[in-house]
């Protein structure tokens, strides 16, 4: 029994060492079997060109800077990449065919990031982000345009004029501005829906909908 243990053990370190020499070592920096993919830009290889780099993107960023305390903005547009995480940026970046390549929205002089999650779920959805992104308050999962006093599909708790959240378009509005909204969704959606509505569930865009809602 002893020596048909030691065999065991002898047939599984054979099995590892046939699986290591299979993958190869080439994943690892201390390999010497390492194989350089072609430098797509050259002069990534010198340090100067990362200094200069850095230095026209300050310039930049100042002189724009500079800019907002001399001129008046005489409209705001807001771009919305709905569901467009960090990741989803890099893959695109990735399928440009070069990590340091920019998708054109990361040229706006002016881009943010916002923290996603809903007060009832960690893992966000369209609706209450919108309502989060446009109105500066965090509702619950499901509904557009109220704070998390209102459960989804509760339409009564979303008709009290408290618990309603209005956004960036009402304070727009009040001060007599101009607004629009433009969506390749359609408007009833939840992200463009979060510009003008307050409802307990995003899928009652209709009132056939609502009705079956039992509202």
């Amino acid at each position: 029994r002893h020596n048909f243990l030691q065999l065991r053990l002898l047939l599984v370190s054979v099995l590892f060492l046939a699986i290591g020499h299979s993958q190869g070592d080439h994943q690892h920096a201390r390999s010497s079997a390492v194989h350089s993919l072609p430098v797509k830009n050259p002069e990534e290889m010198e340090s100067r060109f990362w200094r200069e780099n850095a230095q026209s993107t300050l310039a930049a960023k100042l002189a724009a800077l500079e800019l907002a305390h001399t001129k008046k903005a005489k409209n705001v547009i807001l771009f919305l990449g709905d569901g467009m995480s960090i990741h989803t940026v890099t893959a695109t970046r990735n399928l440009l065919g070069d990590s340091s390549a920019k998708v054109y929205f990361e040229q706006f002089p002016y881009t943010g990031l916002s923290k996603t999650y809903c007060v009832n779920r960690q893992v966000a959805d369209s609706a209450c982000t919108a309502t989060a992104y446009l109105g500066g308050v965090k509702g619950n999962y499901g509904t557009i345009g109220v704070n998390a006093n209102v459960p989804r599909y509760d339409c009564k708790a979303a008709y009290e004029a408290a618990n309603q959240v209005d956004g960036i378009a009402k304070w727009a509005q009040d001060v007599g501005k101009d607004v629009g909204l433009v969506t390749s969704a359609r408007v009833t959606h939840a992200s463009p829906a979060g510009v003008y509505a307050h409802i307990s569930d995003r899928n009652w865009e209709n009132d056939a909908e609502v009705i079956s809602g039992k509202c």
